[in-house]
């Protein structure tokens, strides 16, 4: 099974791994900006139900279409090759374009 690490800028000890699968969207809202929407945590409901799905804000200025593209394609189940874990951080070598990654918790 494929992780993705998601490590937020904000803060280095906020990391987030999640299962591929587990994320359902990935949206380019602006030129800059790219929305993954994952279930990670969530809000839990009353009757203990998950009700909600988290979401990671990736800044890559002038270039969401391409990282979303990217990253969709590290993620994809048909993409055997290459590690476990994909670590996405800002500037690394698989995503230099990228600038920022926040990670937000339904609530």
């Amino acid at each position: 099974m494929r992780m993705v690490k998601f490590t937020d800028t904000t803060t280095t000890a906020m990391v987030n791994i999640v299962a591929s699968g587990r994320v359902s969207a990935i949206q380019t809202t602006s030129a800059d900006t790219i929305l993954v929407y994952a279930d990670i945590v969530g809000a839990t409901g009353t009757a203990g139900i998950n009700v909600g799905v988290d979401s990671v804000t990736i800044t890559a200025t002038g270039k969401a279409i391409v990282v979303a593209e990217r990253l969709a394609s590290a993620i994809s189940s048909s993409n055997v090759g290459g590690g476990s874990v994909l670590d996405f951080t800002a500037g690394n070598a698989m995503f230099p374009e990228v600038t920022a990654v926040v990670y937000a918790a339904v609530v």
